[in-house]
């Protein structure tokens, strides 16, 4: 399926893809073959396009994706030949296609493993990351994607085709406040103000990042 123009190309990880909330494109959800992108019409990108009246729109998010499943690979690639499903081809492969002249995008998440840090704090009797030098361990890692975020954003203004493409960075979301949590999500007070801060800082890494290589951040 060859969409007509598409104006408005969003690209990124679950938090663009909409991982679980459901309604999720065909293929998207599929294990045989497996694809588990998780696309779906309840996502940001959706809505976005949707409120702003954006017609020529289409979104090639994929849940667990990384910065090198831009540049370097597919996540998935059932198909040799080229397909707009998203986790089908590399992320990057998608833009030069399109040639959009609006592209939303959140990535770096999984480059750094925040689910996995979240799944450790829920496991773990004890509160997670609580010695200064784990914190201190966590924020340098972040601190070192930099590069990686620059590199992103230049290569998609570059790939879009488009000298005046306009890029929207988009941040991640707080995902827990100060209350009490539920009796499923055992985290105590000390893990959800570190969590709030880890947040906070991998936003402020990726802000940054977008201010150096000219694109806007959100």
């Amino acid at each position: 399926y060859q969409p007509p123009h598409v104006g408005y190309l969003a690209l990124g990880d679950s938090f663009s893809s909409g991982e679980g909330v459901q309604s999720y494109e065909p293929g998207t959800d599929s294990d045989s073959p497996k694809n588990k992108c998780h696309l779906s019409t309840l996502s940001y990108p959706y809505l976005a396009a949707k409120a702003l009246g954006i017609a020529d729109f289409h979104s090639v998010a994929c849940s667990g994706a990384l910065s090198t499943h831009y540049f370097a690979e597919a996540q998935y690639d059932n198909t040799p030949i080229f397909t707009w499903t998203a986790g089908e081809e590399k992320q990057e492969e998608f833009l030069k296609t399109a040639e959009p002249s609006v592209v939303t995008i959140s990535m770096i998440g999984n480059d750094i493993g925040f689910g996995d840090k979240l799944t450790t704090c829920l496991t773990l009797p004890d509160d997670c990351f609580h010695f200064k030098e784990d914190r201190q361990a966590i924020a340098n890692e972040i601190y070192n994607k930099s590069d990686t975020l620059v590199g992103l954003y230049t290569s998609i203004k570059q790939d879009s085709g488009n000298s005046d493409v306009k890029v929207y960075v988009l941040g991640y979301p707080q995902i827990m406040g100060n209350g009490s949590c539920q009796l499923n999500v055992p985290l105590s007070r000390e893990e959800r103000l570190r969590a709030q801060g880890l947040t906070g800082y991998l936003d402020a890494v990726i802000h940054a990042a977008a201010n150096k290589a000219g694109v806007q951040y959100i």
